[in-house]
Formats: structure tokens, C-alpha cells, sequence
């Protein structure tokens, strides 16, 4: 029997057992006899409004409909109405179903790689497919045309993918010609800037239930770094955010001050929010510990630039040459005049 439709198979015999002690003379009492049919039934009925081939996700409104239609079909109409709700279900399903291969054979379409898409692992988070390299050329080429369906489709493409060039795409489609396109790009980027809210909302109240957990605290602050870095935000939205950011830091700081990564996360919010010593004081304190990082060595370089330490973003990319092989950091040392130490 396949588990996966145990539960549908029991409301069925459930739902039979009652009609059959309805309909047939038992050798038992009449009392006996309605009193177990009204039971299974009304089993039947709690099971039917816990899920019928899977269990009901209640805070999806497409299951709360389903399971309230199910008890009042079936309630007042023991098997008969079971019979015609599981017709209506398997039809529900089927649409779903055929709806669910359209869009994504639509999306294998519009994202010009189909045998890359085959071979991309299903099992795959979303934080994991939003750090993944995609490629959103194709897309604005299908922008720049007249196709209004394959524009929308496009836009539907460039929403899941949560970066600050895909935001920059979307912008750019507010000015298109269509109104109708006009507002599928500002939908898409309400959808984005709600899709941050919600994984930082999330993962706050993760860390209120276990707040010794290290690893969610520099989740939240890398989750805040690339909603900030996404462009999403409004100007006077950023401190707020980047607050946000830095006290969970702080705490991981008490956490686990032994992990480097606070100071390079750190860093980066502190630049953002235009802190350009306190984000030195912490990248430095990270290239004391770590001097593995390209990005770290390059971030530093710039923020010592900017506040003519020249002599010292030289030092800092010459020890980075020592340890890595990177050209960005020989091209930055070419034009600061240090490459002769290489």
C-alpha cells in the first residue's frame, strides 16, 4: 500500500463502513449499528479536514478551501458526498498539475539553457540558487523587444533572482512603452523587496528561539548585506537595515568571537552605512585572522584608498599576492605602482 495515499484510503473505508451499516440489517441493535456509522464517519470528516491524498498546509488558502469543501460535501451526505469530493479533488489536482508543466517548461524556455536546467539539482535552497552565477543577458535582450508575453516572462525570471543587477533590469523596465509591462517590473520588484522582508523577518524570530546559534546570526547579516547591496532599498531605509545587520553581529561577536567572518561582515555593513573607519577597525581585525580572502584584502585596499592610506592598501595587496592567486589583485597593485614587489 503506498503511504502516500494511506490517508485517502482510510477515510474511503471509513466512509464505507458507515453507508454499509446505513443500508444493510446487521445482526446487532439499531442503536449499536447508527451509532458506530455516525462514527466512522465522523472519523472520516476529522480526517477529511486534516488532508485527503496529502495533509493540508492551512495557511495555504488553496488547502483551507479544499478542506472546508470536502467536510461540507461529505458531512450531510455519508460516502455519496465522499464520492463526489474525491471526483472534485482528482479534478482540482490534474489542473494543477498541468498548470505547474506549464510554467516551468514555459521557464526552461525563456531561460535559453535548457540542458543546464535539466541537470540543475531539485533539492536546492533558495539561498543557494539566489549565490549561484546567472547569466541575465538574455533576459534583457528579450526586454528590449516588442514581444509583450515573452517580456513578461521574462520578468517572472529576473524576480527569483535576487541580485542587485536583476533589480537594476526591473528598474529599467519601468519606463518601458506597455503599461502592462510597466506594472508586471514594478510587481516584480514589491515581490522582491517582500521576499527579503520576510527571509530577515523569519530568521529574527529563528534567533529569538535559539540565539546561540552562530551560524543564523551571520545568516541574517550576510540576508541584510545583499538586501542592501540589491538596490531594493530606499536611501533612508539603509541605516535601519544595517542596524539590524550589526547587532546581530555584535552578538555573534559574544557568541563565537573566534570566527573571523564577523569582522569581514561586519566590515561591509559598515561601509554601506558610510562608516568608513569603523568598517577599517573591523576589517582589519578579520585580515589579522584570516588573510585567505580576496574580497576582504580588495575591500580593505579601497576603504585605505579612500582615506589616503595608499602605502598601506599597497602593503595589505602585496601580502594578499603572497597568499593568493588573483589577478584582481595584481591589477590593483599594477595601478597603485606596488607590482615591482611581486
Amino acid at each position: 500500500m503506498p503511504k502516500r495515499y494511506f490517508l485517502a484510503i482510510l477515510e474511503w473505508a471509513l466512509e464505507v463502513e458507515a453507508f454499509c451499516l446505513l443500508l444493510f440489517q446487521w445482526d446487532m441493535e439499531a442503536f449499536w449499528r447508527l451509532f458506530l456509522a455516525l462514527s466512522a464517519h465522523g472519523l472520516a470528516i476529522g480526517l477529511l479536514a486534516l488532508g485527503f491524498i496529502d495533509v493540508y498546509d492551512l495557511r495555504n488558502p488553496k488547502d483551507r478551501v479544499l478542506a472546508v469543501l470536502g467536510v461540507a460535501m461529505t458531512l450531510p451526505f455519508p460516502l455519496l458526498g465522499f464520492v463526489a469530493f474525491s471526483l472534485l479533488f482528482l479534478f482540482i489536482a490534474r489542473k494543477r498539475r498541468k498548470a505547474r508543466g506549464i510554467a516551468s517548461d514555459f521557464e526552461r524556455y525563456i531561460m535559453f539553457e535548457p540542458e543546464q536546467f535539466w541537470l540543475r539539482p531539485k533539492n536546492v535552497s533558495s539561498d543557494e540558487r539566489v549565490s549561484q552565477e546567472v547569466d541575465i543577458a538574455p533576459f534583457a535582450q528579450i526586454l528590449e523587444s516588442d514581444d509583450i508575453a515573452m517580456k513578461r516572462g521574462a520578468i517572472l525570471s529576473v524576480s527569483r533572482i535576487l541580485r542587485g543587477d536583476a533589480v537594476r533590469l526591473l528598474k529599467r523596465a519601468l519606463s518601458d512603452p506597455s503599461r502592462e509591462i510597466r506594472y508586471y517590473a514594478q510587481n516584480a520588484l514589491s515581490e522582491m523587496e517582500s521576499e527579503f522582508n520576510d527571509r530577515i523577518y523569519k530568521l529574527g524570530r529563528e534567533i529569538e528561539r535559539q540565539p546561540l546559534r552562530l551560524d543564523l546570526h551571520l545568516e541574517l547579516a550576510r540576508l541584510v548585506i545583499r538586501f542592501i547591496e540589491s538596490g531594493l532599498l530606499e536611501d533612508a531605509m539603509v541605516p535601519f537595515f544595517t542596524q539590524i545587520g550589526l547587532r546581530t553581529l555584535d552578538k555573534a561577536i559574544v557568541i563565537g568571537s573566534a570566527n573571523p567572518e564577523v569582522y569581514l561582515l561586519m566590515g561591509k555593513l559598515k561601509k554601506l552605512n558610510g562608516d568608513k573607519q569603523g568598517a577599517l577597525s573591523a576589517l582589519m581585525e578579520y585580515w589579522e585572522r584570516n588573510k585567505q580572502s580576496a574580497e576582504a584584502a580588495l575591500l580593505l585596499a579601497e576603504l585605505l584608498c579612500e582615506t589616503k592610506q595608499t602605502d598601506m592598501a599597497r602593503k595589505v595587496l602585496t601580502t594578499a599576492k603572497e597568499y593568493l592567486n588573483d589577478t584582481r589583485i595584481g591589477a590593483v597593485l599594477d595601478i597603485l605602482g606596488g607590482a615591482s614587489e611581486g
